[in-house]
């Protein structure tokens, strides 16, 4: 029978003393922090004080509960600059995809009308009520 890479179920897990220091953990906090309360600002979609107070106490709580679950689990996180180069190009992919959406949009609505305003009877009570379709198509 061959052992385990690790601790069996139920048992402790051996790891080494912290080694890290007071600054590498308070710089860690802060960077989880700082992540956090940006997240939540993007999300709250608001810069009122007593919802930025708010964030500001959910981040720091957030922030110390991951860096428990990282110590608890033994992992280390490091992240690389160049990890983060990719994500620049996010913004201009967002802005693509956006335009291509609504061109396709805009591409089945004008299909949609053009084929409403040729197959509308010529009777004059109908024809005051405009097309059939809303500008998504569907209605």
């Amino acid at each position: 029978m061959t052992s385990a890479s690790g601790p069996l179920a139920g048992e402790p897990r051996k790891r080494e003393p912290a080694s890290r220091s007071r600054v590498a953990w308070a710089g860690s906090w802060l960077a989880w922090w700082v992540l956090l309360l940006s997240f939540w600002i993007a999300v709250d979609d608001s810069l009122a004080v007593d919802e930025v107070l708010a964030g500001a106490g959910a981040a720091a709580i957030a922030a110390f509960v991951v860096d428990l679950a990282l110590y608890q689990a033994a992992v280390r996180l490091r992240i690389r600059p160049r990890w983060l180069v990719p994500a620049l190009r996010l913004p201009g992919q967002v802005a693509a995809d956006t335009l291509t959406v609504y061109a396709a949009l805009w591409r089945r609505w004008s299909a949609a009308s053009s084929r409403t305003a040729a197959s509308s009877p010529s009777r004059p009570d109908t024809a005051a009520r405009g097309p059939r379709t809303s500008p998504a198509g569907c209605c």
